[in-house]
């Protein structure tokens, strides 16, 4: 079985997605997007500035540093989301958006939250570097994607919910010995 894993620990930032196949990945990287708001100016009474209610909200995108698949499945599965986005030899784009979900957990494997993307297109794929003489550091690829929005559970449930699909979908052992996954409602 090929190593897709973090096998040193099995704790913090596990992604998922059912509209690809892959696994539960443990991402070496992951930052929380930010957001930010555009607040409009209006004139006080007073002759100063006031901030007025957003009018709207952008999303920073989310990028994800993982191990790269000793048989390169997981990048396989991404290249081919991004080849159903864009014909290269017709120019033909195509609206093919995916949803993804990272379960973040503290340092002993306790579940902290899930951040639920909504919308996902894959903006980028980092090179991959490889070397034939160095096999001492592990390869890892940056994928940088862009959504429509997100947002936090800190359910059960859907905690629950999304370790279910995660083990239904894949064949990855390290799964059963994860201390959040000893629930019996999960198994």
């Amino acid at each position: 079985m090929p190593n897709y894993n973090n096998l040193a620990q099995h704790i913090n930032y596990v992604m998922g997605s059912a509209e690809l196949n892959l696994p539960a990945y443990y991402l070496q990287t992951l930052s929380i997007p930010g957001i930010s708001f555009s607040l409009n100016d209006a004139m006080s009474p007073f002759s100063t500035k006031i901030k007025l209610q957003a009018d709207s909200i952008s999303y920073n995108p989310l990028t994800l540093t993982m191990l790269l698949a000793e048989d390169f499945s997981n990048y396989h599965e991404l290249m081919k989301k991004v080849f159903s986005l864009y014909n290269p030899e017709t120019g033909v784009f195509a609206q093919n958006d995916f949803n993804l979900f990272i379960i973040n957990n503290n340092l002993k494997g306790n579940f902290l939250f899930k951040v639920d993307f909504f919308g996902c297109k894959i903006e980028s794929i980092d090179d991959i570097d490889l070397s034939a003489n160095d096999d001492s550091i592990p390869v890892t690829f940056t994928c940088t994607i862009n959504y429509d929005y997100y947002k936090f559970d800190y359910s059960d449930e859907g905690y629950r919910t999304a370790w279910k699909n995660l083990k239904q979908n894949t064949n990855d052992n390290i799964l059963d010995k994860c201390v959040h996954l000893k629930h019996e409602e999960i198994k």
